[in-house]
């Protein structure tokens, strides 16, 4: 048995964790879904995978204390907690564990001193740890200090879902949840110097961006169900993010042969070496010098959308799930 211990997921994790159940059941394993109400409850019941409420959220409540309880309730079976507030919430008797962090351990927004102590004090409550996973080389190195059994299983793309259109659009395209974090105010603040692009953002506005007086050329498109019939039209993907790790947006545009500018953060500059151009977090002045070398430069950016496309491909779903069952292979226990 698996157990998947989750806060109801959004963005990127959301992705992740739809692939990864997949796997499994097509793998034709036994796994049980805890999470709170949202989109990866509805996937679970649509996947027709058995599935619990599990108060688990952001922010710290009263009902942590009740997601702790209810953990009294697992069997045998391999637990793996999603997430860092997950994490926290361990409490899985003599279950062995796998921790999942998809996102940026020490954010810059965060106390890392406290942060740090956390993890520690948590690490050493768990009796039977056998792995940590995250999503890149930049979170292995932060955690290298703290966890011992370490894995870097990256962020996946369906290239067979994100390709290439035959015609362009003279749009400028971001692609995750419109927070301030993401740089979101950057590319609001660039829209203005170039009038004859448009700027379209997909992704759930989570801080009331369409309350504001936005440039004319700026679209904001709320969540898709089918992102990929718009980014394949973009002419450029924009990632301006203050904090990241794997990325899943970079890689669904690289898949669909974008060229891309994302900040140095994360493993960006590995994935983005030859195929986009990479800036300093929160600078605005190298921010615009790779718009004005991309929006003035229609080969370049034929040129790293092709090396983008060639670089997904082994980014591809089918080999990041093997990867996933071949560690929860090495650790599965139960009926």
């Amino acid at each position: 048995m698996i157990y998947h211990l989750s806060r109801p997921a959004e963005g990127g994790m959301l992705k992740v964790l739809y692939y990864l159940l997949t796997a499994i059941k097509l793998a034709g394993q036994e796994q049980e879904l805890w999470t709170g109400k949202g989109q990866l409850a509805k996937i679970a019941k649509e996947m027709e995978i058995k599935s619990q409420n599990w108060p688990c959220n952001d922010c710290l409540s009263l009902w942590d204390l009740v997601a702790i309880r209810q953990q009294r309730k697992l069997k045998e079976g391999l637990v793996l907690y999603h997430g860092f507030k997950s994490f926290l919430l361990a409490s899985p008797k003599d279950n062995p564990v796998i921790v999942c962090l998809y996102n940026s351990i020490f954010p810059p927004y965060a106390n890392h001193y406290l942060r740090h102590f956390v993890l520690t004090k948590k690490k050493n409550q768990l009796k039977n740890l056998k792995a940590v996973v995250v999503a890149s080389k930049a979170q292995a190195k932060e955690v290298e200090g703290i966890f011992p059994n370490i894995e870097v299983i990256p962020s996946g793309v369906d290239t067979q879902r994100f390709i290439p259109a035959k015609e362009r659009q003279k749009t400028i395209g971001f692609l995750g949840r419109l927070r301030q974090e993401k740089g979101v105010d950057l590319i609001l603040e660039m829209a203005s110097f170039y009038p004859k692009w448009l700027f379209e953002l997909v992704g759930p506005d989570l801080e009331g961006y369409q309350r504001r007086i936005l440039p004319p050329n700026v679209k904001l498109l709320g969540s898709l169900k089918n992102p990929e019939d718009v980014i394949k039209h973009w002419s450029i993907m924009v990632l301006p993010s203050y904090t990241e790790a794997m990325p899943l947006a970079i890689l669904e545009a690289m898949s669909a042969s974008l060229p891309i500018i994302a900040t140095d953060t994360g493993d960006i500059k590995d994935l983005l070496e030859d195929t986009g151009l990479v800036i300093p977090v929160g600078n605005k002045h190298k921010f615009k010098e790779a718009l004005d070398k991309l929006t003035g430069d229609e080969k370049l950016r034929q040129k790293l959308g092709d090396k983008a496309r060639e670089k997904a491909l082994a980014y591809d779903w089918s080999r990041v799930n093997q990867m996933w069952l071949e560690l929860i292979k090495r650790w599965e226990v139960g009926p």
